[in-house]
C-alpha cells in the first residue's frame, strides 16, 4: 500500500503533516474498516437519545427478515453483540446485499452462545447500519451529519450503499485526512469537541 498522507497532532495542535503525490490535503481516501468507528458512535447517538438499547434484541429490529425458525442463540442475539463482534455464528459468509443480506445473517448458523467467543465479523457492523436506519429512518451519514461530522468540519463525505441505500456500516467511508485527524481528537477527548460534550464519555470508553 502506498502512504496518501500523514497528519501529527500534539495537545490538540497539528504539529506535523505531509502527502506524497499525486495526494493533496484535499484527497478524499477509502477509509475502509476505521468506518465502523463512525459506526459504533451513530449507535452511540442513538443510545444516548433513547432510540435504543445495547441490550436490545436484534431480532426485534427485523420482524420481516426472520427465519422460519429462531433458535434460542438468535433470539438471544443483542445490539451489544454485533458492537463486540461476539455473534457467535460458525464461519460463513452472508450472501446478497440489503435486506436480502439481513435476511441470511439472521438465519446463519451458530457454533457458540452470543457474547462467548470473539470472531471479526464485518457484517455484523453492518447490522448495526440497519438497525439504526429502522429506528431513525435515516442513513448513518444523514444521522451523524448534525451530531458529529457537521460539529467537528467533516464535510464532502462519500458513503457507499448497499442495494437498499443503506450505508455500509463496515466500509465504504471516503473523506481527507484532516478529517480522521479530528475524529481522532473526539476520541482521545471522549466524546468532546471545542469545549462541548457532543457524545457521553462512558460511551467512548465502552468502545475504547
Amino acid at each position: 500500500y502506498d502512504v496518501h498522507g500523514l497528519m501529527m497532532l500534539r495537545h490538540g495542535k497539528v504539529i506535523a503533516e505531509h502527502w506524497w503525490a499525486p495526494y493533496t490535503p484535499q484527497h478524499q481516501h477509502a477509509m475502509y474498516s476505521a468506518t465502523k468507528t463512525f459506526t459504533s458512535m451513530a449507535i452511540g447517538f442513538a443510545v444516548q437519545e433513547g432510540l435504543l438499547n445495547i441490550e436490545d434484541k436484534v431480532t426485534s429490529f427485523f420482524p420481516d427478515l426472520l427465519p422460519d425458525t429462531i433458535s434460542p442463540q438468535l433470539a438471544n442475539l443483542t445490539v451489544k453483540h454485533l458492537l463486540t463482534m461476539s455473534v457467535g455464528h460458525a464461519p460463513t459468509s452472508y450472501a446478497g446485499s440489503g435486506s436480502s443480506q439481513v435476511r441470511s445473517f439472521l438465519a446463519a448458523k451458530f457454533a457458540y452462545e452470543p457474547g462467548t467467543s470473539f470472531a471479526y465479523n464485518i457484517s455484523a457492523s453492518h447490522m448495526l447500519s440497519h438497525i439504526l436506519t429502522r429506528v431513525t429512518h435515516l442513513t448513518i451519514h444523514e444521522y451523524l451529519k448534525p451530531r458529529l461530522l457537521d460539529p467537528l468540519g467533516i464535510k464532502d463525505v462519500i458513503w457507499e450503499m448497499d442495494n437498499d441505500g443503506i450505508n455500509m456500516g463496515n466500509g465504504g467511508s471516503h473523506m481527507r485526512t484532516s478529517d480522521m485527524a479530528k475524529m481522532g481528537l473526539f476520541l482521545l477527548n471522549k466524546g468532546q469537541w471545542n469545549g462541548k460534550q457532543l457524545l457521553n464519555a462512558a460511551w467512548i470508553e465502552a468502545a475504547t
